[in-house]
């Protein structure tokens, strides 16, 4: 979390996903 805070970097689904950051995923093409 303090990684992406301070650098901004991006994070992909699966990222999000293994950091406990997101719960779900909904594909933008839903």
């Amino acid at each position: 979390g303090e990684y992406v805070g301070l650098t901004g970097a991006r994070l992909d689904a699966a990222e999000m996903l293994a950091c406990g950051l997101a719960t779900h995923f909904v594909p933008s093409s839903a």
